[in-house]
């Protein structure tokens, strides 16, 4: 009963967030992928054929044994974009990977 309802929910959600998204613009998931910030780097740049400037692109970090102040898109073009961190650091010990979600 309770994942019943945990799905109800869900659905409603994800309803509400589908046609709020549909008033203004359609929604089209294109790219799922992961990348990651070197050692001794602030920054690295992400080839992938289905950013463009008008991309919204999404970041999460993964499985970092540092602390990280968190990641940020610096600038899109097409086909690549910039990630660094979000105060410009760079990683003492460790790389930082990361996944990103594109959505045009």
């Amino acid at each position: 009963m309770k994942k019943l309802i945990l799905v109800l929910i869900l659905l409603v959600f994800c309803g509400s967030f589908a046609l709020a998204a549909a008033a203004t613009k359609p929604i089209r998931i294109t790219a799922l992928g992961t990348g990651e910030i070197a050692t001794d780097a602030s920054t690295c740049e992400v080839s992938n054929s289905n950013v463009t400037n008008n991309s919204f692109i999404f970041l999460t970090i993964d499985n970092v044994t540092e602390s990280v102040p968190g990641l940020k898109v610096y600038s899109k073009t097409n086909e690549s974009f910039i990630v660094g961190t979000l105060d410009n650091s760079k990683p003492v010990t460790a790389k930082i990977p990361f996944n990103y979600l594109i959505i045009n």
